[in-house]
């Protein structure tokens, strides 16, 4: 299964496009919360993690939806796949789940010549 997870930082913003582009990647269920990236208590992303099984992938429109710091997003994305759960990112065409399966790090070891705090633009 599919699952999407969207954030926005305040209630100003909308999910609408999130979630169009999580059910056009073909999210069967989504999860979503309304607070700042940085924070770790969202418990929209908790519960989308905890839905998550075996064989399961979960999807983000944009790595910035899912942590803002790369070392938060390497321990997530790793956890994932310690319980054989696949993650795709859609706007960065990321995804564990193909020829990186084997060795999610190799996908992260490129990002981590990016710049250490990800997804500095706002989306309305």
């Amino acid at each position: 299964m599919r699952i999407g997870y969207a954030r926005v930082s305040t209630s100003d913003q909308n999910l609408h496009l999130q979630h169009d582009a999580l059910q056009a990647a073909g999210c069967e269920r989504l999860f979503s919360d309304t607070v700042s990236g940085a924070r770790v208590d969202r418990p929209g992303l908790t519960a989308a993690l905890n839905a998550c099984r075996e064989g399961d992938t979960l999807v983000v429109w944009k790595l910035d939806r899912l942590g803002r710091l790369l070392p938060h997003l390497v321990e997530i994305v790793q956890d994932l796949y310690a319980h054989g759960v696949g993650f795709t990112s859609v706007q960065e065409q990321m995804d564990t789940c193909g020829y990186d399966a084997a060795r999610p790090t190799t996908t992260w070891t490129r990002a981590s010549r990016a710049p250490p705090r990800i997804g500095i633009s706002r989306e309305r």
